[in-house]
């Protein structure tokens, strides 16, 4: 078994890697990365505090990326692409 990929979306998690938000996301041009509004910054790094306490209560390995791009949108947990032992299955979101 490799280790790395998703064979599923149910089993437990056990190691996982991260984008955490940049601090910067509240002051982003909304109508450019196709928000319905502006972001609200304290409540981004709430969230993402409680989001990593539920990750840490599940005994899940947390891995941050070291972020140096702009990319307001790659924090969003969940990509549009599962890697599997056979490969990688690129989906749709839209």
């Amino acid at each position: 078994m490799k280790s790395y990929g998703a064979q599923d979306m149910f089993s437990d998690l056990k190691k996982v890697l991260i984008n955490p938000p940049l601090q910067t996301m509240g002051s982003v041009d909304y109508k450019k990365w196709h928000y319905d509004g502006p972001l609200n910054q304290n409540k981004i790094n709430e969230n993402f505090s409680s989001f990593l306490k539920i990750l840490k209560n599940f005994g899940t390995e947390i891995m941050s990326l070291d972020q140096k791009e702009i990319f307001f949108d790659s924090v969003f947990p969940h990509d549009a692409s599962l890697v599997i032992d056979d490969g990688a299955i690129i989906l749709s979101m839209g």
